[in-house]
């Protein structure tokens, strides 16, 4: 590994005596991690536990996740251990208990989001943002996949979120940085590394921030992270908080926890994870509290409502959703265009505000599509956390067929034994998607631009 010149400079003044064991642990191998989905329970043996979050794990050697069907099932989302540290900056920081509205500002690919859901009540919402249309499709697809309705995908920059006055609760700032910390994971980032890049990210921070404080609660909480070294980028920016809005820094308890590195800077706390300290990437966090301050929330006026309730036209299609989802309390079903969705009815006005200042990708769990008296399964139901196998037409695969039914090849099977019509293909009891048995052939209908297009037939 060649890293530039100028931040082997830096990184020599700013850590003294240790620089060269923290140079060192750049060109080791990286670390890994997976984190599991608590609400699609599968038994594991995995000893090396993440100590800061109750659902990682550290894996000693790199699997091909691509062929593992459980994680395309969302059972499990593979994240960098220093990441998942954002659990216990929840715990420590947030009643978790109470409903809250939450912004992931900075979203994709859909580590931190997944982190969030696996915490907060089921009335909660978060609204998972990513500026960049590909990226928030990737998003878009790795939350469809970890199954929970009350997540919604926007694609926003975040001056859009300037219109929105005392609305959330919490709002998570993965900001956009410089990178130094995937360093080891990543080439690119070595290669895109200037100084330059580093005073043009630490601006870009601040006016992130400038963008969204107000929209954050009056006595909320502001998460920033960054996955760089930087001072410029981390507790510089935010001293700069402090020096621009109300608001005060809240320490942490990181005593259980060995290898993270405390900083206090100006009166404000900030959290390193450095290679050679922790069994993770590179990583930094601060949490900041807004004062209480008496500001006036966005007018919530215009409700008029987009979509009708969902009502079913004949009693085929109400048996097939009173059976296929064990809906909670507070769910309802939408009828957006014909395309049914599930929501939470505590936040429908909130959609209708919401839907008049930022650009929604999707909303809640798209289930089934209305086609005049016909129905069809829409692929979201699937992977939903809540669907009822039980009562669902189901085929279940070894890891030969799931791989093959991943990647839309035809499967091998003798579909007489299994009912016509739509079947949900499942692999150790996890929905992986559909498949539409009609006579004696199928049709594949996994969505075609998530299929495994590496050659599995070495492996199978």
């Amino acid at each position: 590994m060649k890293l530039p010149v100028k931040f082997i400079e830096r990184i020599q003044n700013q850590f003294g005596d240790e620089s060269e064991k923290f140079i060192n642990a750049l060109s080791q191998k990286p670390s890994l991690s997976i984190r599991y989905n608590p609400n699609k329970k599968i038994e594991i043996d995995l000893k090396n536990k993440v100590p800061w979050t109750e659902f990682g794990y550290y894996l000693d050697e790199r699997p091909t996740f691509t062929l593992d069907p459980l994680l395309h099932a969302g059972v499990y989302y593979v994240q960098d251990a220093s990441s998942m540290f954002i659990e216990e900056a929840l715990r420590q920081s947030v009643d978790l208990t109470k409903d809250l509205k939450i912004l992931d500002l900075c979203a994709a690919p859909g580590g931190k989001t997944t982190s969030i859901a696996s915490l907060i009540t089921e009335n909660s919402l978060i609204i998972a943002n990513d500026v960049n249309r590909k990226r928030a499709e990737i998003l878009k697809e790795n939350l469809i996949k970890w199954g929970q309705n009350n997540i919604w995908v926007t694609s926003n920059e975040t001056k859009s979120f300037t219109r929105i006055k005392n609305y959330f609760d919490i709002i998570i700032l993965d900001a956009p940085c410089s990178g130094e910390g995937m360093f080891r994971k990543d080439d690119n980032a070595i290669e895109e590394w200037s100084e330059n890049n580093v005073l043009f990210c630490a601006n870009r921070q601040k006016e992130i921030i400038q963008d969204v404080w107000d929209s954050l609660k009056s006595d909320g909480i502001l998460i920033y992270s960054t996955c760089t070294f930087s001072s410029l980028e981390n507790e510089e920016n935010v001293n700069w908080i402090f020096e621009n809005f109300d608001c005060k820094s809240s320490d942490l308890d990181i005593s259980k926890f060995e290898g993270i590195k405390e900083i206090y800077h100006k009166n404000i706390y900030g959290y390193y994870f450095y290679p050679h300290k922790v069994n993770g990437e590179g990583f930094f966090i601060s949490i900041i509290k807004k004062n209480e301050t008496i500001v006036s929330s966005s007018k919530q006026n215009n409700n008029k409502k987009l979509y009708k309730t969902f009502v079913a036209i004949n009693k085929n299609i109400k048996n097939l959703v009173d059976n296929s989802i064990e809906l909670n309390n507070n769910d309802i079903l939408i009828d957006k265009d014909n395309i049914i969705i599930l929501l939470n009815k505590l936040y429908l006005t909130d959609f209708y505000y919401l839907n008049n200042l930022l650009y929604f990708r999707s909303i809640g769990v798209e289930c089934f599509e209305i086609f005049g008296n016909k129905i069809k399964q829409m692929h979201s139901l699937s992977t939903y956390k809540n669907i009822n196998i039980d009562n669902t037409n189901s085929i279940e695969l070894d890891l030969n067929d799931a791989l093959k039914y991943l990647k839309k090849e035809d499967l091998k099977i003798d579909f007489n034994n299994f009912k016509q019509g739509i079947n949900l293909i499942t692999y150790l009891g996890f929905g992986l998607g559909w498949l539409n048995i009609i006579g004696e052939r199928a049709n594949n209908i996994y969505p075609k631009d998530w299929k495994i297009k590496m050659n599995i037939n070495n492996v199978l």
